[in-house]
């Protein structure tokens, strides 16, 4: 009855304090998806894409989409995306609070200080995750399960006894992981080996010291990698094998020349190229298109073209050695470090790292000694990918630092276990970095804040067209991209999966086969055509010169290099305004 309570009391703390947390979230703020990326993803699930929920979004593995998707059949109105970014994020703090309440009452067997440590911890994440919990994108869950995982296996209490059962929390996060961004997980993964090999050894040498078989510690932790590897390969072959069809075939070969090219290499301007996009057959309009990323226009701009595009400009925009860029990619790397580039998630950081190396010494536990070099090692390896492909947007770096942190907080924890010197010491310590963390919460507030006024203005613009789009179901309207760019819808607030009757005119989705289901979907249910009839799908630029398609842009935007396009294929138009939604400006393009 005694260790019943106990464990009731572990799980009260942490959810209670959790509860908190999402209560104070709820009260101040709305939660958005991050990013347009983050809604269409949301809009391909849930059917308001192509008209029924799929779980062909190209983002996210099979396994996992085509489950959301069976729920938005279920119960079409419910927001289950979002609910399940949320439930991702909240659910991996709840796991990490409630081993930290497990640790702590074995180590200290002391209520307050067990509760201190749970408030130290969710100030701190608190202060790293604020952002994320309330502006949610995928790769950033990914990352948050991934440090949960860590965190959990690093900490196991049974660990040591070999059930394969206690790891079964870790391998779930990593599933959830690998199946909603595996390319983040893979970014993940030399912290995930860093976690393995350190606790693989530990477990070995104290098996080693009490007599028992290291070799049901190997194969125990064998299995472990294994499983994970294998839970990689399985859910990527799954996903493969759902993609065979030509037409997905096609369409990722142009998903990733396209990502390619906008995320990675780039592209040169016309007038600074035009002798290689002469050769290749590419067209000063084309080159305009690309640049206002309304590409989808013009049909003839194919994965082919893209991968010739990214094939020339990762020739030639880096002609330094490859030692060079190195060189300056460790520069960048020790700056973000060390200084406020990336400040408060480097500084959290940074003091584990000093607290772990100042416990292990007075706890005369010095496996930190070639913990810490191997960690530093294996952290550098995700840093200096991202960086040589100068890609570190916040949503890739605030995730490793979170995991680094897991990481360094369990062998804190797990040095302190192993010490049966006085607490006072670190308690104080650990009270300093407490207010120093509640010092920079007004900050991070404020930066929510501010951030949540901006989206509100930048979002009544584009909610007064989506009303305007409702109120004209007859017509079919494709968005100019930048026109949209800044939008992000949120999550629980007027939530809408019905179809939707427009679409941006570039981004990864437009040459979606999806894409095609939902105007095929329209033109049947708005126009003469049966269900044993197909109508013919055009490409977006021949639709937008009949009736029912228009093209949206804001005031003031720029159309003559649309006009230049069409006039290059010799089917010359000028934009007639038919309507006017706020800021938004309604096109039909007549010859």
């Amino acid at each position: 009855m005694e260790c019943k309570q106990s464990k009731n009391k572990n799980w009260i703390l942490p959810f209670s304090l959790l509860t908190v947390i999402c209560l104070l979230l709820s009260i101040f703020f709305d939660a958005y998806y991050d990013l347009n990326d983050d809604v269409m993803i949301k809009d391909m699930l849930a059917g308001c894409f192509s008209g029924t929920p799929s779980a062909y979004n190209n983002q996210m593995l099979i396994p996992l989409s085509f489950l959301i998707s069976v729920f938005y059949r279920i119960l079409p109105s419910v927001p289950w995306f979002g609910l399940f970014l949320c439930g991702c994020q909240f659910a991996a703090v709840l796991l990490i609070l409630d081993r930290i309440m497990t640790l702590t009452e074995k180590k200290w067997n002391h209520l307050g200080k067990s509760l201190f440590c749970l408030v130290f911890f969710a100030v701190v994440i608190f202060n790293m995750l604020l952002w994320e919990f309330v502006y949610v994108q995928y790769t950033v869950s990914c990352g948050i399960l991934v440090a949960a995982a860590c965190f959990l296996t690093a900490t196991n209490p049974s660990a040591g006894k070999t059930e394969n059962r206690d790891e079964i929390p870790s391998l779930i996060l990593l599933f959830l992981a690998v199946n909603l961004r595996s390319e983040m997980f893979l970014l993940t993964c030399p912290l995930i080996a860093f976690t393995g090999i350190t606790v693989w050894v530990d477990e070995a040498k104290k098996a080693e010291s009490q007599g028992k078989r290291k070799k049901d510690v190997h194969r125990h932790y064998f299995l472990l990698v294994a499983e994970i590897i294998g839970i990689f390969l399985i859910s990527s072959g799954i996903d493969k094998l759902a993609y065979q069809g030509k037409d997905w075939k096609e369409y990722r070969d142009f998903f990733n020349a396209r990502t390619e090219v906008y995320d990675y290499t780039w592209y040169p301007s016309y007038n600074d190229a035009k002798e290689f996009y002469e050769n290749a057959g590419i067209s000063e309009t084309q080159v305009a298109l690309i640049d206002h990323y309304n590409f989808g226009l013009d049909e003839t701009i194919d994965s082919d073209v893209l991968w010739k595009i990214a094939d020339y400009s990762g020739k030639t925009e880096n002609r330094e050695p490859f030692s060079v860029q190195l060189k300056e990619a460790l520069k960048d790397y020790k700056w973000r470090s060390f200084h406020v580039q990336d400040a408060p998630y480097n500084y959290f950081v940074l003091a584990a790292y000093l607290l772990l190396i100042v416990t292990g010494i007075f706890a005369k536990d010095f496996s930190f000694c070639w913990k810490v070099p191997l960690l530093l090692v294996l952290r550098t390896v995700p840093w200096m990918y991202v960086i040589l492909a100068k890609r570190v947007p916040s949503r890739i770096s605030h995730p490793l630092y979170l995991i680094e942190l897991m990481i360094l907080t369990a062998m804190i924890l797990q040095t302190e276990n192993n010490s049966s010197g006085r607490d006072r010491w670190k308690l104080g310590i650990g009270l300093l970095l407490l207010i120093a963390a509640g010092s920079c919460l007004p900050s991070a507030v404020g930066r929510v804040k501010a951030e949540q006024e901006r989206r509100e203005q930048v979002n009544s613009r584009m909610e007064l067209f989506d009303t305007f789009a409702k109120n004209h179901e007859g017509s079919y309207y494709y968005l100019d991209v930048y026109t949209t760019v800044d939008f992000s819808e949120k999550m629980f607030h007027n939530v809408d999966n019905g179809y939707k009757n427009y679409t941006i005119s570039g981004g990864w989705g437009v040459n979606s086969p999806l894409l095609k289901k939902g105007i095929s979907k329209y033109l049947m249910e708005n126009f003469y055509f049966t269900e044993e009839e197909e109508p013919e799908l055009r490409s977006v630029g021949e639709q937008l010169l009949t009736e029912p398609f228009y093209f949206v842009t804001e005031q003031g935007s720029d159309l003559n290099y649309i006009e230049d396009f069409y006039r290059e294929n010799n089917r010359p138009v000028h934009f007639k305004q038919v309507a006017q939604a706020g800021a938004f400006l309604v096109y039909q393009l007549e010859e």
